[in-house]
């Protein structure tokens, strides 16, 4: 743990009370932790802040340090297992598949880039962002919102509001094939977003037309289906199909060694041409 995270979740275990309360803190990946709270007593346990305003605090700590709140614990509830992947980078899961999964360059990051978790697919009414909020309400913590706009990007789907929902709720981020607004909350909460752009517009919420949760989306020539893995950073989203996940994340650990024996062996000297044996200049 980083000693600017060390000092956050410090200053968050002053606020809640160190003599009546215990924090236990688990990194997940390069940007989110999970949290555990546990009481002295019963009576401790009837005192404590409700669970949306302690998440607030939390990310209100949280805010400066580069890692977000994926979730939060409270005493008699099931604390999360570790996720059945990790993050790798988004190059590295492309090359590893089979040179697989990546989503249009268009999708950038607004903020925070390092993303990972299941997808949990959205199909939204053009310039409506109905689906969104029932998304927001229904997915299990951990997941990637991963949403289709019918057609029409230009306009804000997401934006603070439902932002603040979606980290109260321990959901891992946003992949849109649209626009959000409030960029600089955004960036400011820390949660991952993927998005064609910014854009101020407002949206609709009429529940007469077609959305749905749940459904294969497709993004250029990817299909996304729900429980696909998906991984976002500074390069991109790449989405491995489900069935992959395990062979893949293997594939790209292996990928991952060999590369660092390479890093040595061009400090030792050697140069690409003669790592990869590449055919010498046409004169």
């Amino acid at each position: 743990m980083s000693a600017e995270l060390d000092e956050a979740v410090n200053t968050l275990r002053r606020m809640i009370g160190e003599e009546d309360y215990t924090l236990h803190t688990t990194v997940v990946d390069e940007s989110s932790i999970d949290i555990a709270v546990s009481a002295r007593d019963a009576a401790c346990e009837e005192c404590l802040v409700p669970k949306e305003m302690m998440r607030s605090i939390a990310d209100d700590c949280l805010s400066s340090t580069g890692y977000r709140l994926r979730t939060l614990t409270y005493p008699g509830e099931e604390v999360p297992g570790e996720p059945p992947w990790r993050f790798v980078a988004t190059a590295t899961a492309h090359e590893a598949g089979g040179k697989i999964g990546a989503l249009p360059a268009a999708l950038r990051p607004v903020g925070a880039s390092v993303l990972s978790g299941p997808a949990f697919t959205v199909l939204c009414g053009a310039r409506d962002n109905l689906a969104l909020h029932h998304a927001i309400a229904e997915a299990p913590a951990g997941s990637v919102l991963v949403c289709q706009t019918g057609g029409e990007p230009d306009a804000g789907y997401v934006g603070e509001v439902m932002v603040r929902a979606a980290l109260a709720r321990g959901l891992a981020g946003l992949v849109i094939d649209g626009c959000v607004r409030d960029a600089d909350a955004i960036r400011a909460l820390g949660w991952p977003v993927f998005a064609r752009g910014l854009n101020v517009r407002g949206t609709t919420k009429d529940p007469l037309l077609p959305q749905s949760l749940g459904c294969r989306l497709r993004f250029g020539d990817v299909d996304v289906d729900p429980g696909d893995l998906v991984l976002g950073d500074a390069d991109g989203v790449v989405v491995l199909p489900g069935a992959r996940i395990a062979e893949v994340l293997a594939d790209a650990e292996a990928r991952e060694a060999a590369e660092k024996e390479i890093f040595v062996r061009i400090a030792a000297g050697e140069t690409t041409m003669e790592i990869y044996g590449l055919s010498p200049r046409v004169q």
